[in-house]
């Protein structure tokens, strides 16, 4: 396999207020800047993330090229997150070229479909005779919009609630039950603090991008984030007020706080927090850190709620429409999402595996993910996932900004939980009609 990396320039991306710019750039370039080398050579461009450079190098290196006759050469962008792929591929459309094959956010599906970049997959997923009931059920729902595939998951990271054993225990919290339930969430938070075991019983990050945790909470509540027509913002109704109201009443009564990811991570590994709320994926290194024991266990639900978890990570895109250069992509992104593919992905980080039988067969990760039961939580929430929400038009970070801010205002109580989200919404909904 080639590696390449390149620098990328610090132009507008698929992303936020950029998202119609984008758009136009996309429309006026069509394909057919796409990339003309042979048609069994392909680039893949994926950020600068280590567990995807060496998991993509592995699984569709020089065996696979053997085996297949595809070559993929992997563009590595050099940045350190999604955003550098946007700006990378739209860079290349700039020049009059585009990669076959993308590594984007699950957050970003929509704009490259609703763009017309990203190709439907539906017809050349059919050719391949790919076996899509090797993958978790509903996964290709992730990456489906209007009825037509547009993506196909990659990597999957979920919210999961992290715990501090040793605090439970002097809590008098038995650690075997942690809690499933925003009641059982505020009742273990008490005895958390009232015992002294930790300064805060459990945190809300309140960067997780594009309202990550609100949406986890919000879902299992029964709730939306926006009207079917795309208009009218809804995270300020009931369910979300609910969720927003409770993290606020924690932190009112000194039980709970809110503060950056990475401010909270420290927080955790200082034993000053005994409950907080991150990505499956980091769940190897928030362990490492960590002097005591540290397990994972699904996210509580608000009362009488239905556990729904919008899925973080990473998502493949076809970006050209020549049909030989998408049979070989797609060849590519089966390798990727099969058994070994995902068996090199999961050992070499926290991620969940997307394919169910590298999950529960003793040929793949069967052995491995039992004897690291800290991926347990991850990988059970598989079953409960919906897709990540981005707003439409071109000031979608705008508006998860806004909403962020909103939640924080509340949470601190500098503003009541209502008066925050209806402002929050007022503003969402005058972005949403300027388009």
């Amino acid at each position: 396999m080639t590696v390449l990396t390149a620098p990328v320039a610090r132009r507008t991306f698929l992303t936020g207020s950029a998202a119609l710019t984008v758009g136009a750039v996309l429309a006026a370039c069509g394909r057919s800047g796409d990339n003309q080398a042979g048609g069994n050579s392909i680039e893949l461009v994926t950020y600068n993330l280590p567990e995807y450079v060496d998991a993509i190098s592995a699984t569709v290196g020089a065996e696979f090229a053997r085996r297949t006759g595809i070559t993929v050469e992997l563009v590595n962008t050099g940045g350190n997150n999604y955003e550098s792929v946007d700006q990378r591929v739209q860079s290349d459309i700039a020049a009059g070229r585009a990669p076959e094959l993308a590594l984007v956010s699950l957050s970003a599906i929509d704009r490259y479909a609703e763009s017309g970049r990203a190709a439907q997959l539906d017809g050349v997923m059919k050719e391949s005779a790919f076996e899509t009931t090797q993958l978790y059920p509903d996964l290709l729902d992730l990456g489906s919009r209007g009825g037509h595939l547009f993506a196909v998951p990659y990597a999957l990271s979920t919210l999961v609630l992290f715990y501090n054993v040793d605090a439970f225990r002097q809590a008098g919290l038995d650690p075997d039950r942690p809690p499933s339930t925003f009641s059982e969430l505020r009742g273990h938070a008490e005895r958390l603090v009232s015992n002294k075991a930790t300064r805060y019983g459990a945190i809300y990050g309140n960067d997780h991008s594009g309202n990550w945790a609100f949406q986890c909470f919000l879902a299992s509540n029964g709730g939306a984030m926006l009207s079917d027509d795309g208009r009218t913002p809804l995270f300020n109704d009931e369910p979300g007020l609910q969720v927003v109201q409770f993290w606020a009443d924690l932190y009112e009564a000194g039980l709970g706080e809110t503060m950056p990811r990475n401010q909270m991570r420290e927080a955790f590994a200082r034993g000053d927090l005994a409950i907080m709320f991150d990505s499956s994926a980091s769940a190897t290194s928030i362990a490492d850190s960590a002097s005591f024991e540290v397990r994972t266990a699904m996210t509580p639900v608000p009362d009488g709620g239905t556990r729904r978890c919008p899925s973080g990570g990473g998502a493949f895109v076809i970006l050209t429409d020549d049909p030989t250069h998408q049979r070989a992509a797609f060849d590519a992104i089966a390798e990727l999402v099969g058994p070994a593919g995902q068996t090199a992905l999961v050992k070499g980080s926290g991620y969940s595996p997307v394919n169910r039988v590298a999950a529960t067969d003793a040929q793949y990760l069967a052995g491995f993910l039992a004897d690291r039961p800290i991926y347990a939580a991850g990988t059970a929430q598989l079953d409960s996932l919906v897709p990540w929400f981005s707003f439409p038009g071109r000031h979608s970070a705008q508006i998860s900004k806004v909403l962020d801010e909103a939640i924080v205002q509340a949470l601190r109580g500098s503003l009541p939980s209502r008066e925050a989200l209806d402002a929050a919404a007022r503003r969402a909904h005058d972005l949403l009609q300027d388009t």
